[in-house]
C-alpha cells in the first residue's frame, strides 16, 4: 500500500540498523551505531486490519520479533510503529538513547517518538518523562519489560490496554520527545493526523539531533530534582483555574506553578493538549511556551512534590483541593 511504502521510505532513512518486520518485507538498515547496542527489530502493523489491532497486535507484533530464533533475531528492544507513519531524521537516535536510559534507570518502561502532549516548545531537542502510557500507533519497549507485561496480557480486554499497562507501571515513566519524531498519516485515523498539521502537535523536520547528554538529564533522581527547582521557584496562580487564566498565564514570563485537582484539568487540559488525558511526573507536568520564557508547572493536589508550605500556599490562594 502508499501507507507501507511511506513507511518503509521513511525507516530507510533512519541512522542505525534495524530489522522491518511487515507483510512481504523485511528491510535492513547499517550504520556503525548498530554496534552499540544489540539488534533493534521494528514491527509495522496495518491498523486498518481488525485483525491486527490494539492488544492482539501490540501481543503479535512483541512477540513475533522477541522470540525470533533467526540469525537477526536476539533484539534487546522492538519499536512498535503504525502502517502510514513517517518518522523523522533521529527518531532512530532518539530510539538509542532511550534503550541506553532503559538499560540504566528501570523506572523507564517505554518510549515513544509520537507525542501525544506536544504543546508547540521552544526546546524541540529536549525530552521529557510522563506517567501517560502511549498509543498503538508506535512505542518501543525492551525484552525485559514485554516479559514483566506480557505475564498478564492475556486477561486484557482490546481497547483497555493502556488503563491496564498504566496500572502495571505504577511509579514507573515512559519517554517522549517534547516534539514528536513520528508523524501517522490520514490513513491510519484522525486521532493522530493532528500531529502532523496542528502547530500544537508539531512534526520534526530538523536535522539538529538532540545530544547525549539530553537522556542523563531524564534518569529519574536528576529528573525529580529539576522538576523541584521548578516547583520552589515558581508563582503559584489564584484560583479559579479556567482555560482563560491558563491563555493568560502562558504569555507571561517565568516559572508559574498551575494547582489543579483531576476533576478541575478537564476543560484546560482540553486546550493544551487537544484532549482530556494529561500525563504527569508524580503528579507535576511541566510545559514550556513563549520560546523558553514561560514555563507552566501542572501540579496535582495529590503529588508528592507538594510540600507543606506550598499545600497552605495554594489553599490560601483559594485552590480547596490543597486545603
Amino acid at each position: 500500500s502508499n501507507a507501507l511504502a511511506q513507511t518503509l521510505s521513511s525507516v530507510k532513512m533512519l541512522s542505525t540498523e534495524i530489522t522491518v518486520v511487515a507483510t512481504g518485507c523485511d528491510v535492513r538498515v547499517k550504520a556503525e551505531e548498530a554496534r552499540a547496542l544489540p539488534p533493534f527489530k521494528l514491527v509495522l502493523t496495518d491498523r486498518r486490519d481488525p485483525t491486527h489491532w490494539e492488544a492482539d497486535a501490540i501481543a503479535m507484533a512483541f512477540n513475533t520479533a522477541f522470540l525470533d530464533r533467526t540469525p537477526s533475531g536476539s533484539a534487546s528492544h522492538v519499536v512498535l510503529i503504525a502502517e502510514g507513519s513517517k518518522l523523522s531524521s533521529d527518531a532512530a537516535q532518539f530510539y538509542w538513547n532511550t534503550a541506553r536510559l532503559m538499560q540504566t534507570d528501570s523506572s523507564v518502561w517505554c518510549s515513544a517518538a509520537l507525542n501525544e502532549e506536544g504543546v508547540g516548545t521552544s526546546s524541540a531537542n529536549d525530552a521529557l518523562r510522563s506517567d501517560l502510557p502511549p498509543t498503538v500507533s508506535g512505542f518501543m519497549l525492551s525484552h525485559h519489560t514485554w516479559d514483566q507485561l506480557s505475564a498478564n496480557w492475556a486477561s486484557i480486554k482490546d481497547g483497555q490496554w493502556r488503563t491496564a499497562v498504566t496500572q502495571m507501571t505504577t511509579g514507573r515513566h515512559c519517554v517522549y520527545p517534547h516534539v514528536s519524531r513520528q508523524a501517522v498519516q490520514q490513513s491510519c485515523g484522525n486521532a493522530d493526523r493532528r500531529h502532523d498539521r496542528n502547530s500544537r502537535r508539531p512534526f520534526y523536520r530538523g536535522q539538529v539531533r538532540m545530544t547525549p547528554d539530553v537522556f542523563t538529564l531524564l534518569v529519574r533522581p536528576v529528573y525529580e530534582q529539576m522538576v523541584k527547582r521548578l516547583i520552589a521557584q515558581g508563582n503559584v496562580m489564584s484560583a479559579p483555574v479556567s482555560s482563560s487564566a491558563v491563555t493568560k498565564t502562558s504569555t507571561q514570563i517565568g516559572v508559574h506553578i498551575v494547582p489543579y485537582s483531576a476533576r478541575e484539568a478537564k476543560g484546560w487540559a482540553k486546550y493544551l493538549f487537544g484532549g482530556d488525558e494529561m500525563g504527569t511526573f508524580d503528579g507535576a507536568t511541566v510545559v514550556h511556551f513563549a520560546k523558553g520564557h514561560t514555563t507552566l508547572v501542572l501540579l496535582r493536589d495529590d503529588s508528592p512534590l507538594v510540600t507543606p508550605a506550598l499545600r497552605q500556599l495554594c489553599s490560601s490562594l483559594g485552590h480547596t483541593g490543597f486545603s
